[in-house]
């Protein structure tokens, strides 16, 4: 018996020291949103979002560059009035809109610990996104309340958006276990046009990660085996205030090729956010939890400031 226990714990060993060895420069992931993350009672404006990404590091060396990471990935989101369950057109304080699309990504990081980040994302506006049978057999699946009035939604359009993101520390403090990073970025395209300020400010029980080596900047995955002994645990609290200017958002005011929406509003021009969450980095996986707070969004006394919760988790290969 005690053989059987020597041979299995010696196993065990091996199979753990030959997992370690593997660099970790692929990685999987999926990011669900949802209010009932933060309240079961609530169902509302931004209701529901999934996105299921891909990330790899090329093999072509950037110079002057500690990292470059490359993001694929396709997702959906969903917008609704104050609740699902609104056949009539006169009582929606929000359009009903759903999103499909896929994108590319590419984040270069640097050693001073600055971050530059662009994008380009297409996808379909409206009806043809199947957003709102998705979210009618996802209520009939769990037993929740009837779905009605997604016939009003926004019409069919053709997205088109790009984005592009500049980050970079400001301090360290807590003796290198806390630091803030300054941030910006701008959107421009058929669906959402907008800019935003903000920072993250990460607070650790133990030394926080570089910014090129932690989760919270999808950077967690590394070049070679020896970046991937040296790849540190991590467990942190993050906090992330933002100010929003926006110019344009197709799911409130329609589409910009397709303006024969039902029901649209104006949008409220300034908004401000805050995420609040929690992040474990771990060997192989990536767990992160957060609640996002916002201002209201539509032009309309009816519409109040609401709240939803995100999950996202990892795998890196």
């Amino acid at each position: 018996m005690k053989f059987r226990l020597l041979l299995i714990a010696t196993y065990i060993l091996l199979l753990q020291n030959s997992y370690s060895q593997k660099s970790f420069t692929r990685e999987i992931g999926i990011i669900s949103d949802n209010d009932s993350y933060v309240s079961f009672f609530e169902d509302k404006y931004y209701t529901n979002g999934l996105l299921f990404l891909y990330r790899f590091i090329p093999n072509a060396e950037v110079e002057g560059v500690a990292k470059k990471v490359i993001e694929l990935s396709i997702g959906n989101k969903m917008y609704t009035p104050s609740s699902a369950n609104k056949p009539s057109i006169e009582t929606h304080d929000r359009p009903f809109a759903g999103y499909l699309f896929a994108q590319a990504q590419v984040s270069k990081f640097y050693e001073n610990e600055s971050m530059f980040r662009y994008a380009a994302q297409v996808g379909i506006l409206g009806p043809a996104s199947g957003v709102g049978i998705f979210q009618d057999l996802m209520h009939n699946f769990i037993g929740w309340y009837k779905v009605e009035g997604w016939e009003h939604q926004i019409a069919n359009d053709i997205g088109i958006n790009f984005h592009a993101m500049y980050s970079r520390k400001i301090t360290n403090y807590l003796s290198k276990q806390a630091d803030i990073n300054l941030y910006s970025f701008a959107n421009l395209g058929t669906i959402r046009s907008n800019i935003a300020l903000g920072f993250w400010n990460r607070i650790s029980i133990l030394q926080i990660n570089k910014t090129y080596e932690s989760a919270l900047f999808g950077s967690s995955i590394v070049k070679d085996n020896h970046n991937a002994l040296k790849r540190k645990s991590d467990f942190f609290f993050f906090i992330k205030p933002q100010v929003e200017y926006h110019l344009y958002d197709a799911t409130i005011q329609g589409g910009l090729l397709n303006d024969k929406s039902p029901v649209t509003f104006d949008i409220e021009p300034l908004q401000m956010t805050i995420e609040l969450g929690l992040m474990f980095q771990l060997d192989r996986a990536n767990i992160w939890y957060s609640v996002m707070l916002q201002s209201k969004e539509v032009r309309n006394d009816l519409v109040e400031r609401y709240a939803w919760g995100s999950l996202k988790l990892s795998i890196m290969l």
